[in-house]
């Protein structure tokens, strides 16, 4: 629990001064990252909240925090860093992204409503219909009803300040970058370059931002990995159609789905260039990773979750 402590409480390095992950990282899932630094040190963690028995439809996982949704109504459990796991009385949600401190939800009208730390003006959106958000570290991004890209929060590295244009169709927030897809499926990145793929002429169906990685799954369902740490460390051969990133690793799930939709889940770090790719045997049919934890939704509905160590959820302080 003291890493976690030090990773929320302390700056996170930025990509030039961060140091390796552990080797053995790579036992295990993990999570997503973004950023900064993260929430104010508030001493002691209260007791954490366990995952709550399903069926859920949709999770979003943060540092040491994950939501989840049924009938548009959110739920939260883990750490209650800086409010971001005590969602406001919402039942119109169709989605949710969490950040590092802060979790954001999208209802049926566009309309977005985030919570937790706003130390960086991450959970205050601007006052238009969006049709999608992602919640980085600290700064959150989406896509508006007219097509065009939004970003609020810190804007260390302009990672915050996005192309001018309509036109975008998804888009994921990352440490100290954020990646964007056209509608034909072009990925721009901005922010760090160092943790860009940004290469003339590159497309794809998905696009990830992790802490210091990037991940663009391209039409063929191949992925590239690129960033500080990542550049080639995609496994090879691997086709999935949904890719998630995390602190220091990524996780997908295999194209090739059962015919109630699961996937095959497959995770790899972002370390060395030789480091194979594992799958854990777990099929699921989304997948969500946060800064420490990644989570995924089984086709019962119930939540799993697992730490890049291999740890299950933190339900004892």
């Amino acid at each position: 629990m003291s890493v976690l402590l030090l990773l929320l409480c302390c700056a996170v390095p930025h990509p030039d001064d961060a140091p390796t992950p552990p080797a053995d990282r790579a036992d295990a899932g993990s999570d997503s990252a973004e950023g900064d630094s993260g929430p104010a040190d508030t001493g002691e963690l209260p007791d954490p909240q366990a995952i709550p028995p399903g069926p859920w439809e949709v999770v979003a996982v943060g540092a040491i925090h994950a939501c989840v949704l049924r009938e548009q109504r959110p739920s939260c459990f883990g750490f209650d860093l800086a409010g971001a796991a005590s969602p406001p009385d919402l039942h119109d949600l169709t989605a949710l992204s969490a950040g590092i401190g802060h979790t954001c939800g999208l209802n049926t009208e566009g309309v977005v409503t985030c919570w937790g730390d706003d130390s960086h003006g991450q959970s205050t959106p601007p006052d238009e219909p969006f049709v999608s958000i992602d919640a980085g570290h600290d700064h959150t991004c989406g896509i508006t009803l007219s097509g065009e890209l939004r970003c609020w929060g810190n804007n260390t590295e302009n990672k915050a300040t996005p192309p001018v244009g309509s036109g975008w169709s998804t888009v994921s927030a990352g440490g100290y970058h954020t990646i964007a897809l056209s509608d034909d499926g072009r990925a721009t990145c901005w922010g760090s370059e160092k943790l860009c793929i940004n290469k003339q002429g590159m497309a794809g169906t998905i696009a990830a931002a992790g802490f210091q990685h990037t991940v663009l799954v391209q039409n063929d369902g191949t992925a590239i990995c690129g960033g500080s740490s990542g550049e080639g460390r995609c496994p090879e051969g691997l086709v999935v159609d949904v890719a998630v990133a995390g602190g220091y690793h990524t996780c997908g799930l295999a194209a090739d789905r059962s015919p109630e939709g699961e996937g095959l889940l497959a995770c790899w770090p972002d370390g060395s260039a030789d480091a194979p790719y594992y799958e854990l045997g777990a099929k699921y049919l989304s997948l969500s990773a946060g800064l420490t934890y990644t989570c995924g939704i089984t086709l019962a509905g119930e939540v799993e979750c697992w730490s890049w160590t291999g740890d299950p959820w933190p339900t004892d302080p």
